[in-house]
């Protein structure tokens, strides 16, 4: 078993099952947990430092850190993943992206979680700890590799943010919290006040100064101050092109203004870097699906059917038919068109079924007979025989569908079969 001089901090609202305890054991020299209910027993060998959720998270942890012993800590929360711990190097610290599995629009967040065992005299924030100018100030480097956490709940709950601003912890991005939470109020004015202030403190690493900045753009973008927006995103993207935020708030700012093309290309460049580790914190990841859905309804608004049909498919696919119909509709009209006789079957059926799926004056049998005119009018006879005689045996009464299947008939040089109708 390989053996790391670590200490895990955890932080729980209960003792955790004794198979986790373990799991963290073998990983560990040292485990101490900061929990708010320490009253069941547990081993003697894992310390407890007793917690209560009103005096937040700094604090414990604070206390808990004085009494680590091993050369490095570690400090998780309870719905957080053990992962894989990099070999350890003196006077270096490594931040972990943490992953919100839960959300479909999942968020990466920037933490420094592991971190040399030295004596902290100050550590900032109140719910949200903030380690960074303790570190640097002490000449404690990043890593090149760093951790991945996955969260099974929100990274910060808008508790947690409200918390840490009427606590007034004063940290670096004590201003950063309150523009969130003026963003969540669509107080979005203000939210741009507040980040401009967090960007001009100086104890910003990396992460946090690009999360600023594209919390910036965004707030600019929502308080009709489109351009301003564009220059910030612009410029966050000059610092590094290892995120995503900026890429979507280009993309709607183009969107804006009518520039589809370009609006395109932002979307492009988003999902170029989506692939790759986001350098930025409070960083943005849309679901696949609406990034390509994105993609699709800007090809069409550009007139570029063979590239909106592209997007549609790619939907269509990936989803295996479950879409709405509004997708399913133009899909069948882009294959007409583009003359792709095989989806256009599949897609008419997608949308009407293949029996029973007709009355005389509903909504759903002038979309059949608008959809086969289509197929008509592209001289796909037998594709519209084969549909009119399906309709014909279920409404033989009606003669605007009896004269349909006669006239495609006819095209198809199947004369007895159309004699026999007359």
């Amino acid at each position: 078993m390989e053996e790391y001089n670590l200490t895990i901090i955890l932080c729980c609202h209960v003792i955790p099952p004794e198979e986790k305890i373990a799991l963290y054991q073998k990983k560990c020299r040292q485990l101490i947990l900061f929990c708010a209910d320490s009253a069941e027993s547990i081993s003697s060998d894992i310390l407890v430092v007793p917690w209560q959720p009103e005096d937040g998270k700094v604090a414990a942890l604070k206390k808990a850190i004085e009494q680590a012993t091993s050369t490095h800590i570690l400090w998780l929360e309870a719905n957080e993943n053990l992962p894989p711990i990099p070999e350890l190097q003196a006077k270096t610290f490594y931040p972990a992206s943490i992953l919100n599995v839960k959300s479909e629009s999942r968020a990466l967040n920037w933490q420094i979680r592991l971190f040399p065992n030295f004596n902290f005299d100050h550590l900032s924030g109140f719910e949200i700890p903030e380690l960074f100018p303790v570190l640097n100030k002490a000449g404690i480097c990043r890593a090149d590799e760093s951790l991945a956490i996955e969260k099974g709940g929100a990274l910060f709950p808008l508790k947690r943010i409200k918390k840490e601003v009427n606590n007034e912890a004063g940290g670096t991005m004590y201003d950063f919290w309150r523009g969130i939470l003026a963003s969540e109020e669509e107080k979005f004015t203000l939210a741009a006040k507040y980040f401009k202030k967090v960007l001009k403190r100086h104890e910003l690493t990396q992460w946090n100064t690009l999360a600023a900045l594209n919390s910036l753009a965004n707030a600019l973008m929502e308080s009709h101050a489109p351009e301003k927006a564009k220059k910030i995103a612009e410029e966050s993207i000059a610092r590094t092109p290892y995120q995503r935020a900026p890429y979507l708030i280009l993309h709607q700012y183009y969107n804006l203004k009518g520039d589809y093309e370009k609006a395109y290309q932002e979307l492009l460049r988003y999902r170029k870097f989506v692939v790759k580790k986001t350098e930025a914190n409070w960083d943005v990841l849309l679901p696949k699906a609406q990034t390509t859905l994105l993609l699709a309804e800007i090809s069409r608004h550009q007139g570029r059917h063979k590239q909106a049909y592209k997007h549609y498919s790619q939907l269509f696919d990936n989803s295996n038919g479950n879409v709405n119909q509004s997708i399913i509709e133009k899909l069948f009209i882009y294959s007409v068109e583009l003359q792709r006789r095989a989806k256009a079957m599949q897609y008419f059926y997608a949308l009407f079924g293949d029996e029973g799926y007709i009355q005389p004056d509903d909504d759903r049998s002038i979309n059949i007979r608008e959809a086969l005119s289509l197929i008509v009018d592209k001289g796909w006879y037998d594709f519209a025989s084969d549909i009119y005689s399906r309709l014909v045996k279920q409404q033989p009464e009606d003669e605007k569908l009896r004269h349909g299947l006669i006239r495609t008939l006819i095209k198809n040089d199947e004369f007895e079969k159309a004699r026999a109708l007359i």
